[in-house]
C-alpha cells in the first residue's frame, strides 16, 4: 500500500472514534459523520469548530438564564411595542404577578398612574436613541394594588450590528427603605416642630441632625453643628464620658441631667438634658432634648435670695428681741454708771486724781450707749420722732462733720438734686446713715480718693422692682454714696448688712455701722441696692419713701439755761439704785420729788398728794402696768399734768414700730445729768406736750 494512503478498514475505524468522542460531548454527530461519505481534513475541523461554537453558546445561555434567575434586583427585557418579553422571577414576586400575567401585560399597566406621563416619554426617548440610559425612582403597582417603591435603571440593547433589540429594565425594591425614609423625615418634623432643643447623635457622639430650636440655643447653624462631637458642645461630655453615658441609657433607659452648653460666642448656658436611646436602620443613636434653664436659674436665684432675705429678717428678729431684752436692763445699768459718775465728779471735783478715772468711766459708758444705740437702730428698734426733711438740707448742714471724718486725703464732693421731694424720718437718723456711710467709704480707701455724695428725686415702676427684690413701686428720694476704694466681691456683699460682720479685722470695728444704715432705711419704709467691685468702688444707693407733706425748716437746738426749777414730779422707776439716784438729782435741781418703785405705789402717792403734781417720769417697761397706761390713769387725777417717758427700750409700748405718737416726750437711757435736766425743763415749759 502507498504512503499517504488510508485503507477503508483505517477510514471507518476512525469515523468512529470521531463518533464515539461527539456522543461524550452530548453533541448531534454532523450529516457528514453519519455516512460513509468521505471528507477532507479541512472539513472536519470546521465542524469540530462548528461544534465548540455551539456548545459555548448554549453554556452562555445556561449562565444568563441562572443569572437572570437569581439576580437579587427584577430584571426585563421590554419590547419597542411596551410589552414585557422577558422577565425573572425576582420581578414577578416583586409585583406579586406570575411569569404568564406579566408576559401578557403592558409595561404601562404597572406604572403608577401619575407616573404614567413621564415613564412613557422616558421609555420613547430609549427606544429611539435619543437617550442612552435611564435611572430615576418610580413607583409601581402590585397585584393586590399595593405601591412598591422601586429604584429602576433602563437602557437600550443593540445586536452586534447596532440594530435596536429591546429596552433592558433593572428594578431593585426601595419600599421599606422610603418608608423608613418618610418615618424619618416625620421624625425630624417632630423634632422641629419641638419647641426644645433637639440633638441627634450617633454612637460616637457625632450630631447627625439637630432642629432650628437647638441652633437658636447655642448660636450656631445647622451646618456648623453637623458633624460636631458632644463634648465641643458640652463641656463635660469627653468621649469617656459619652461612652459611659450611652450604655446608660442603652441599658437603663431615659436619662435627665442638669449641665451646660457651650455657644458660639464663648458663654455657658445651664440646661437640663433628657436623652434616650434607639435603634434606627441597623444603626444606634442617642436623642438629646435640652432646655434652657436660664430663667430657671434665674428664678431659683431669686428664690434663694428672697429665702436668704427672709432667714435675714428672722434673724434680724432674733436680734431685735435679744436686742430689746437686753437694751432695757444693759440700758439700766448704763444709767447708773453714768449718773453715778457724774455725782462723783461733781463731788470730787476736778483737782483730785480720781477725776480722771471717772471720765473714763464716763467714755466708756458712752461707747456702752452708742454700741447699744446702733444695736437697736440695726433691729429697727430704736425710739424715733420722723420729721418731714429736706435731705438737701439735712446733708448739708453735717457736711461740716463728715469732712473732717474723712480725713484730708480724701475728697468729698456734694451733688445735691434739684426740686427734691420731702422724706418723713428722725433727722438724727440723716446724721447717723451718712456718718456710717461715709467711715465705710474711708476705710475702703487705703491712700488719697473721693467720696461723693448725691441726691434725686426717682418713680420706680414695676419693671424696677423685678430686678431689685425688696423694692416696691412708688416715688422714691434717692440718696447715693460712692468711694473709689477698695471694693468688694460678691461673697462679700452678701454679708455686709449682718450685725457684727465685719473686714477691717479684730477691734477695729463693731460690724454695726452698715447694718445700722440698713436698720434705719428699712425702719422708714425704704431699701438699698449696693453695687461694687473689687479694687473699684462701691456705691450705696438708698431709696426713701417720697412724703407729699412740706418739710420743716431744720431746728437749731438752743442751750436752755434754766436748768433748775421748783415744780413737783412723780417719779416712777422699778430699778432702786436709778430711782434713788434720780431723787438725788432732781432735788438738788430744786423739784420736789414724790419717788415710787412700782405702778401700784404711783397710783396710792398721787390719790393721797394734796397738792399739784406738774410732771409724771416714768419708765416704760415695768411690772404691774406699762408706762403708757400708768400715765393714763394718773392723768385722770391730774389733767394739767405733764408727762415724760424714759427707757432703754419702749418695745412699742408708746412707739409704734419704733415711731413715737404725736405729743409724747421721751428720753433715751442712759441720759447724762444736763440732758435729763434740759428734757425736764423744755417738757414743763412746753404747753402743747403730755
Amino acid at each position: 500500500m502507498r504512503k499517504g494512503t488510508e485503507t477503508s478498514t483505517a477510514r471507518n475505524l476512525k469515523g468512529k472514534r470521531r463518533k464515539s468522542a461527539l456522543r461524550k460531548t452530548g453533541q448531534k454527530l454532523s450529516p457528514a459523520l453519519h455516512g460513509s461519505t468521505p471528507c477532507s481534513l479541512t472539513e472536519a475541523i470546521d465542524v469540530r469548530e462548528r461544534v465548540s461554537a455551539e456548545v459555548a453558546l448554549r453554556e452562555s445561555e445556561a449562565r444568563f438564564r441562572s443569572t437572570f434567575e437569581q439576580a437579587f434586583l427584577g430584571i426585563a427585557h421590554i419590547g419597542f411595542d411596551g410589552r414585557w418579553l422577558r422577565v425573572n422571577q425576582r420581578l414577578c414576586d416583586m409585583l406579586g404577578y406570575s411569569r404568564e400575567e406579566l408576559l401578557a401585560r403592558n409595561f404601562q399597566d404597572l406604572i403608577y398612574p401619575e407616573d404614567v406621563a413621564a415613564g412613557v416619554a422616558a421609555f420613547r426617548r430609549l427606544a429611539q436613541g435619543e437617550q442612552r440610559e435611564y435611572a430615576r425612582e418610580k413607583r409601581c403597582l402590585a397585584k393586590n394594588g399595593n405601591v412598591v417603591s422601586v429604584s429602576l435603571f433602563a437602557a437600550l440593547v443593540r445586536d452586534d450590528r447596532g440594530a435596536p433589540l429591546h429596552i433592558s429594565a433593572f428594578l431593585q425594591d426601595i419600599t421599606q427603605r422610603k418608608l423608613a425614609d418618610e418615618q424619618l423625615q416625620l421624625v425630624k418634623s417632630s423634632i422641629d416642630c419641638s419647641p426644645l432643643a433637639a440633638f441627634w447623635f450617633d454612637a460616637e457622639g457625632r450630631v447627625i441632625y439637630v432642629n432650628d430650636s437647638g441652633c437658636r440655643l447655642v448660636g450656631h447653624n445647622r451646618d456648623e453643628l453637623l458633624g460636631m462631637r458632644a463634648h465641643e458642645l458640652n463641656p463635660g461630655a469627653t468621649p469617656t464620658r459619652w461612652a459611659e453615658e450611652f450604655r446608660t441609657i442603652k441599658t437603663k433607659g431615659p436619662n435627665t441631667i442638669t449641665s451646660t452648653l457651650f455657644r458660639k460666642d464663648g458663654t455657658t448656658l445651664p440646661v437640663e438634658i433628657t436623652s434616650n436611646y434607639f435603634q434606627w436602620a441597623g444603626h444606634e443613636y442617642c436623642l438629646g432634648f435640652a432646655t434652657d434653664l436660664t430663667e430657671r436659674v434665674r428664678a431659683q436665684r431669686e428664690r434663694d435670695a428672697m429665702q436668704g432675705r427672709l432667714n435675714q429678717a428672722e434673724r434680724l428678729e432674733s436680734v431685735g428681741r435679744l436686742a430689746g431684752g437686753v437694751a432695757h436692763d444693759f440700758n439700766n445699768l448704763l444709767t447708773v454708771i453714768q449718773m453715778s459718775a457724774q455725782q462723783a465728779i461733781a463731788k470730787a471735783g476736778q483737782a483730785l486724781p480720781i477725776d480722771q478715772d471717772l471720765q473714763d468711766i464716763l467714755a466708756a459708758a458712752a461707747r456702752s450707749a452708742k454700741l447699744t444705740r446702733q444695736l437697736l437702730a440695726f433691729a429697727r428698734k430704736q425710739t424715733i420722732t420722723p420729721t418731714a426733711l429736706d435731705l438737701n438740707e439735712s446733708i448739708g448742714n453735717i457736711l461740716n462733720v463728715l469732712r473732717p471724718l474723712l480725713g484730708e486725703n480724701l475728697e468729698l464732693a456734694w451733688y445735691p438734686g434739684g426740686g427734691l421731694w420731702t422724706v418723713l424720718m428722725d433727722p438724727s437718723q440723716v446724721d447717723q446713715i451718712l456718718t456710717n456711710l461715709c467711715v465705710n467709704a474711708r476705710d475702703a480707701i487705703a491712700d488719697v480718693g473721693k467720696v461723693i455724695i448725691e441726691t434725686g428725686n426717682q418713680s420706680i415702676d414695676e419693671d424696677f422692682c423685678t430686678g431689685n427684690p425688696g423694692a416696691a413701686p412708688g416715688d422714691y428720694v434717692r440718696v447715693r454714696v460712692t468711694d473709689n476704694g477698695c471694693g468688694m466681691n460678691a461673697e462679700t456683699q452678701a454679708h455686709i448688712f449682718e450685725p457684727f460682720f465685719t473686714t477691717k479685722g479684730e477691734g477695729k470695728a463693731t460690724g454695726l455701722g452698715l447694718a445700722t444704715v440698713y436698720g434705719i432705711v428699712t425702719q422708714n419704709h425704704g431699701f438699698l441696692n449696693v453695687s461694687s467691685t473689687a479694687q473699684q468702688g462701691t456705691t450705696f444707693t438708698l431709696y426713701l419713701p417720697r412724703h407729699l407733706g412740706k418739710a420743716e425748716s431744720a431746728r437749731v437746738e438752743r442751750a436752755i439755761q434754766a436748768r433748775r426749777g421748783c415744780e413737783t414730779i412723780l417719779v416712777v422707776e422699778d430699778e432702786p439704785v436709778i430711782l434713788r439716784l434720780l431723787t438725788t438729782v432732781l432735788q438738788r435741781l430744786g423739784y420736789a420729788v414724790l419717788a415710787t418703785s412700782t405702778p401700784g405705789d404711783a397710783m396710792r402717792t398721787a390719790r393721797e398728794h394734796a397738792g399739784k403734781i406738774h410732771l409724771l417720769l416714768t419708765d416704760v417697761v415695768m411690772p404691774e402696768m406699762n408706762g403708757r397706761d400708768l400715765a393714763t390713769n394718773v392723768l385722770s387725777l391730774f389733767p394739767a399734768m405733764k408727762c415724760l417717758f424714759m427707757s432703754g427700750y419702749s418695745a412699742d409700748i408708746i412707739a409704734h414700730q419704733g415711731t413715737l405718737a404725736a405729743g409724747i416726750s421721751f428720753i433715751q437711757k442712759p441720759f447724762a445729768i444736763g440732758d435729763l435736766a434740759n428734757k425736764i425743763r423744755a417738757v414743763l415749759d412746753d404747753d402743747g406736750a403730755c
